[in-house]
């Protein structure tokens, strides 16, 4: 919105404006020190913003939901309105109403109020992904000069690894899942996330080739896998009149339900661990693959992963099998 230049027949620094009306206008800021135009600028940028967008919080808030609402899933957006009703009912309550009040050291009071009140750092990390999402949304539409969360830094901790289920585990699953034992059992071979399993479709299913082709709801990254014989058995006794390979399953609360009843199945044999759930079939995938002799990239392109980076959760368990392969030289 504003620059900053020199002209050949002046020593001193112009900033160029842009005002709320939409015209440029040209002024001398009547400095040759560069630090001191920019102080300057700033202050000419914020005298000039005081004179046009006067939307609050809650108006943003409201246009960046409406504006995601068609871009991601519905479990997401519900995520992120709480996160950012979340942020605009601590504002409020602070008596910042207008967006253009919020600095800086706001967002960061806001991250250590969410500390005190033992909000765990992932927590607190994605409702900071949000916030700057937002506030970045406002700069590139210019409601506000600059994004104040630019600089705030995630909390680091050490995240626990992945869980997996043991064979014995998936024993005991398999034995008492009844009705969703076919879709926990592709969940385990695919190690596709729960609703992109879910919403399998029929046309996504090549019988003839043995091919899986899945478009992720999360990355939009198409999948690719072969169908072995075991899920070929599944699928094929899952055929029905619908699109869908799993009918009963397309429904967030019937996914809920799989995952209710999967949670007590593990509490009753006391199978404990960290965030374990439906999710955890895919960490078991990627624990067989790797066991199995996959390599990393190999696991990144069944799971879909965006970059091979994000499959380093799994690199530990690659461990024993480098070992065997450095014996080979002994």
């Amino acid at each position: 919105m504003t620059s900053l230049f020199k002209r050949a027949s002046s020593p001193y620094y112009y900033m160029k404006v842009k005002n709320p009306t939409g015209k440029w206008r040209m002024k001398s800021t009547g400095t040759r020190d560069k630090k001191l135009a920019e102080r300057i600028l700033r202050r000419e940028e914020w005298r000039v913003w005081d004179e046009g967008d006067n939307r609050t919080v809650q108006e943003l808030v409201d246009e960046f939901l409406s504006y995601q609402e068609k871009r991601i899933s519905i479990e997401y957006w519900r995520n992120l309105k709480a996160r950012l009703d979340d942020f605009a009912d601590w504002l409020s309550n602070r008596g910042i109403i207008a967006l253009k009040e919020i600095q800086h050291f706001h967002v960061e009071n806001f991250i250590n109020y969410r500390l005190q009140n033992n909000d765990g750092p992932k927590t607190i990390n994605q409702k900071l992904t949000m916030i700057k999402q937002i506030m970045q949304y406002s700069a590139d539409r210019d409601y506000i000069m600059k994004n104040p969360a630019t600089r705030i830094k995630p909390i680091k901790y050490n995240k626990p690894p992945p869980r997996y289920f043991s064979d014995s585990e998936l024993e005991i699953i398999f034995d008492e899942c009844g009705i969703y034992i076919p879709v926990f059992k592709i969940l385990l071979h695919t190690g596709l996330r729960v609703n992109d399993c879910c919403t399998l479709k029929w046309e996504e299913i090549d019988f003839k080739n043995r091919r899986l082709t899945k478009l992720t709801e999360k990355k939009k990254i198409i999948v690719r896998q072969h169908i072995n014989e075991t899920e070929m058995k599944i699928l094929k006794a899952q055929i029905n009149d619908t699109i869908y390979v799993f009918p009963n399953m397309i429904k967030r609360k019937d996914q809920y339900t799989a995952r209710d009843h999967l949670k007590r199945v593990l509490k009753k044999h006391k199978i404990t661990g960290h965030r374990i759930g439906l999710h955890t079939f895919r960490h078991t995938c990627a624990s067989k693959l790797i066991s199995g002799g996959a390599s990393l990239y190999d696991v990144s392109q069944h799971l879909g992963h965006s970059s091979v980076a994000t499959t380093q959760i799994y690199a530990h368990l690659q461990d024993k099998r480098l070992r065997s392969i450095s014996e080979i030289l002994d």
